[in-house]
Parts: C-alpha cells; structure tokens; sequence
C-alpha cells in the first residue's frame, strides 16, 4: 500500500490545480465550513515551537506559511511546490516576509539530507504521486527529532462515515463550486479522485510509521479531516 494520486497526479495537480488559484481560498474555506484556518493553526502550534528550520511542502497559495506566521512571526519557512503558478502566487501573498520558494515535488525533494526541523504539509500530502515515496523523501530531508506536520482531508475507517465524505466530494463540493467557484467548478470535480486514492486513516497511520517513530492522529468532522504529527525520522 503506497497511497497517492499516481497517474492522476497530472490530471489533478497540473490539470486542475494550476486553474483554481482564482478561487483556492474561497473554495477552501466554503469546503471545510470555515476551519481551515484553525486547523493549520492548531497544528503548527502543536507540532513546533517556533524556532525550527521548517519546509512548507506542497505550499500552494501560501496559505500555510502565512498561517506559520501567525505563530510564529520571527522564522521563515522554505516554500516548495510542483507548480510555478502556486509559487508565484505564494510570493505575492508573504512578499513582505522575504519567503524562499523553490519548485519540486514529494518524491524527489531538491535538498540536501537532514537540512530541516520539520514540515508542514497544508492540503497537500493527498496530491502526492505516490505516498511512500514522499514519505521517503521528506524523513531523508528532516533531522533527528525532526517533525512532519500534515493537515488534510481524510478517509474514516468507519465505511458509512467513509460513503457519506465520499457522496460530499462526489457530489456536493462539485455543486457547491458551481455556485461559488462560477466557471472553475468543473475542476473540483478532480477532488473526488483524490479521496478514492487516499489510504483509510488506519492505513496511513501505518505508513507514515514506516518512516517515523512516532505518529499521532487527531481526526475532526467525522474523519474527514486529520491534523497528523510524526516525530523522530528513521534514518
């Protein structure tokens, strides 16, 4: 069991992520009935502490960076993403904090090994192409002790809580950007094959252990959301 989009990944991530940024933001806060925020804040103060050296991987907007920020206002997190589109945006959003970004994907990190304190995934680890790989990846770049922050969408163990986010992203988030999203509805459409390819929580939990000694998992609306901290990389 490896998770992640694979060969999805560009149907969703080049296909269709690349021509939300318009609505990234407004769409995000509608789907997750305005908790987004308070997720990423709650997990970044409770995986760090303020000091540490920490990639955003899979930046996007520069939601999660700005959300670091928040917290944190003295550090900098190195911003990384596949598309130029995203980067370009997540610039122009913390332009005034000097942020580094860099352009790259989960399974073939462009650092050095053991050169972070921790990263932090916002809404992004489910875009991975294949988890397992990512997971390889980001331990090799953590140091000892090191943490990995993930806040995303989730697949609940329990299979009639699992159908009932599956029907949502199927069917209700597609109608909803219909509504909200105007013209660029059609591309959350992609969001359902992004769940289908999601491991249940049980299963990641597994995964991420295989890479990490030490993995915690808070669940929120019925499963469907996960804040995930995992300490000490196995090198």
């Amino acid at each position: 069991m490896s998770g992640g989009l694979g060969e999805d990944w560009g149907e969703v991530v080049e296909g269709a992520l690349s021509r939300l940024i318009p609505v990234y933001d407004r769409m995000n806060r509608v789907m997750s009935f305005g908790r987004d925020l308070e997720w990423r804040l709650k997990g970044i103060r409770a995986a760090f502490g303020g000091g540490e050296l920490v990639l955003d991987a899979g930046c996007g907007p520069g939601v999660m960076t700005d959300a670091w920020w928040r917290v944190y206002p003295s550090s900098k997190p190195i911003m990384l993403d596949a598309l130029k589109e995203m980067l370009e945006v997540a610039h122009r959003r913390v332009s005034d904090k000097a942020a580094t970004g860099v352009r790259g994907v989960f399974e073939a990190l462009p650092f050095r090994d053991s050169c972070f304190d921790g990263v932090m995934m916002g809404f992004s680890f489910r875009d991975a192409q294949n988890m397992r790989a990512a997971l390889s990846e980001l331990s090799r770049v953590t140091r000892d002790h090191g943490t990995l922050l993930v806040v995303d969408i989730a697949k609940p163990d329990n299979a009639i809580t699992r159908w009932l986010i599956g029907v949502y992203w199927r069917l209700i988030v597609p109608a909803v950007a219909f509504f909200v999203a105007g013209r660029y509805w059609k591309h959350y459409r992609v969001l359902y094959t992004t769940y289908k390819r999601l491991p249940k929580n049980s299963d990641l939990r597994s995964l991420v252990g295989e890479y990490y000694e030490d993995v915690s998992i808070e669940t929120h609306m019925g499963g469907g959301q996960i804040i995930l901290i995992a300490r000490n990389p196995k090198h």
